[in-house]
């Protein structure tokens, strides 16, 4: 994965500050989850290149502040016990300090509540078949 985080020079013209992969990733052997971005509710100066998303990986934004992240959640693998699977998730949660957002896993290990707001993009395969079926030629979000 590829992240590019742009910013301003000192005579206000756009420039690339980052260009690379994200700077913290965890659980890619399940999917995985890639920080991108990070705010922390206090001013950014565009002319610096501090890579916001260099900070230990937590699940929720702080107060005022933002998570920009990618991440991906394989299908559960068949044949492993619920037990297994409970165990796995609440492991996972509590290495980004939010086992306390497990309230109900009844439906599935990884199902949380938080009181932020998440906005996900869901990209399906179906529809990338259509696509190299019958190409797009420009293709808008």
């Amino acid at each position: 994965m590829r992240r590019i985080v742009t910013g301003h020079n000192s005579e206000g013209k756009s420039v690339i500050t980052l260009d690379g992969p994200p700077a913290r990733s965890i659980g890619e052997d399940v999917g995985g989850l890639f920080e991108l971005w990070n705010t922390d509710g206090l001013e950014i100066i565009s002319t610096d290149n501090i890579d916001r998303a260099d900070n230990e990986i937590i699940l929720s934004p702080p107060r005022n502040g933002t998570k920009f992240r990618y991440f991906q959640i394989n299908p559960l693998p068949e044949g492993v016990p619920e037990e297994m699977l409970q165990e796995i998730a609440a492991d996972a949660f509590e290495k980004v300090g939010a086992g306390h957002h497990r309230i109900d896993t009844s439906k599935h290990p990884a199902l949380l509540k938080k009181l932020v707001l998440d906005i996900i993009a869901l990209i399906l395969l179906s529809i990338l078949q259509c696509i190299k079926q019958r190409p797009l030629i420009t293709l808008f979000y």
